[in-house]
């Protein structure tokens, strides 16, 4: 029953959070929606999942204000390379760090990591998940490729939300 109330918040917030006026703001939705991904995928043997930002970003300062309400069980890092990428679980890639996908990308090969970008490009060069905006709303991609090479389970119900490629 939680589960499926907590599906329908995320379906609800899909369609209802508009583009923000700052980045500020679109970054506490972008930090919302990481955080409820972290609850609708499943690593292998983890209880407690670790986020990592890599660079700075408002998204790292929304999800330490999740975490600091006591509202996410969840370490988070903020991430300054590829070599400390392999400490994640997931890993968020603001639009400024793009240019290091693919090094990220060669570190973290084989390894149950999930990246969810900024950029909406890398999701077809391999990223599991991808923000976009659509119709003025935030809304995201996965590459059901990408995302069942890394191992993990991912909900049937965050499939149904998503834009599948």
């Amino acid at each position: 029953m939680k589960r499926s109330i907590a599906m329908i918040a995320l379906v609800c917030a899909v369609g209802l959070l508009p583009v923000a006026k700052t980045h500020a703001q679109e970054g506490k939705y972008k930090a919302l929606f990481l955080y409820k991904f972290c609850q609708y995928i499943k690593w292998t043997g983890k209880s407690e999942i670790t986020i990592g930002v890599l660079g700075n970003s408002p998204v790292l300062l929304e999800l330490q204000t999740i975490k600091d309400r006591g509202s996410g069980k969840f370490k988070l890092i903020k991430i300054s390379g590829a070599e400390e990428a392999q400490r994640c679980d997931m890993i968020f890639l603001p639009e400024a760090q793009s240019r290091n996908f693919e090094l990220i990308q060669s570190k973290i090969e084989g390894k149950p990591v999930v990246v969810v970008a900024e950029d909406p490009s890398l999701a077809e060069k391999g990223a599991e998940i991808s923000f976009y905006i659509e119709g003025g709303k935030l809304k995201f991609i996965i590459n059901k490729q990408a995302i069942s090479e890394t191992g993990v389970q991912v909900s049937n119900g965050l499939f149904s939300i998503a834009r599948i490629i």
